[in-house]
């Protein structure tokens, strides 16, 4: 998802937590932020307002140091507190460019975010 993408969704309000989570995720990852994209139901038409989730992925340009991660949590809490019907509904990742480009079983951890809130784990 590029900064100047006005309307990634044909839904306002995922367009606004979306625009959100990538203006604070640009913010907290500086010169670590690659780019924001969806995939799941969003990206493919299938998207259900009652029952589906926002599904992303946050490609970085390399493993995101620890020091990070509290950053990454807190805002994450924060967005579930927001009161957006969608704000529990965020499921994604935090992937370094070069993991997505070749799969490594041993390096295969990377932050991810659960729906329900704002909790990350690898």
């Amino acid at each position: 998802m590029s900064a100047h993408v006005t309307h990634p969704t044909p839904y306002p309000d995922v367009n606004a937590l979306l625009h959100e989570l990538l203006s604070s995720v640009q913010t907290i990852l500086g010169n670590h932020f690659v780019g924001m994209y969806l995939y799941g139901s969003l990206a493919i038409g299938d998207f259900a307002p009652h029952k589906s989730d926002i599904d992303f992925v946050v490609v970085t340009a390399n493993e995101l140091p620890d020091e990070m991660l509290p950053a990454l949590e807190a805002m994450h809490a924060r967005t579930a507190a927001s009161g957006s019907m969608w704000a529990t509904e965020l499921e994604g990742s935090y992937i370094p460019q070069h993991a997505l480009r070749r799969c490594d079983p041993t390096h295969a951890l990377h932050p991810h975010i659960d729906t329900g809130g704002g909790t990350l784990g690898v």
